[in-house]
């Protein structure tokens, strides 16, 4: 698992700019990254799937199948420290569990420890993209206004 996890992160960092790219916001962010995680499961051989249900009101961003439909990998996608996102992985059936993290990085190690004191998933922490995504959306809207004057 470790390896596939170290597979999954580089091709992450590796593309990660462009998703950013292709993002304007952090909803848009949101979704492209969950589209484009679940397109990368072929290159670890397994089917993703977006917006997988647990039960009649709660899904999973992504997770990735087997063959025979068996989920292997469960992603959940946040910028924000959501107790709710956490609850949700530590209640899935999977045998890799992954919360990939892209906001404000301050009290994480605390958040973590109060709502999965079981380490029941692993954080792959992309840094404060969020930043980064406001930087771009008031960047895109100063362009937008100046051109539509």
């Amino acid at each position: 698992m470790k390896k596939e996890l170290s597979r999954v992160y580089n091709i992450l960092k590796k593309d990660i700019s462009k998703v950013i790219n292709q993002s304007k916001g952090n909803v848009e962010f949101h979704n492209n990254l969950r589209k484009y995680l679940s397109m990368i499961a072929v290159e670890f051989d397994y089917t993703g799937k977006t917006k997988y249900k647990i039960d009649s009101k709660k899904h999973i961003d992504v997770v990735w199948l087997d063959d025979l439909e068996n989920v292997r990998w469960a992603f959940e996608i946040d910028g924000g420290q959501r107790k709710r996102s956490i609850k949700r992985l530590s209640d899935m059936v999977a045998d890799n569990k992954i919360w990939i993290y892209y906001g404000n990085p301050n009290k994480l190690g605390d958040f973590i420890k109060q709502t999965d004191p079981s380490n029941s998933f692993l954080l792959l922490n992309l840094g404060n993209i969020r930043k980064e995504l406001r930087k771009e959306v008031k960047l895109t809207n100063k362009i937008s206004s100046r051109v539509t004057k």
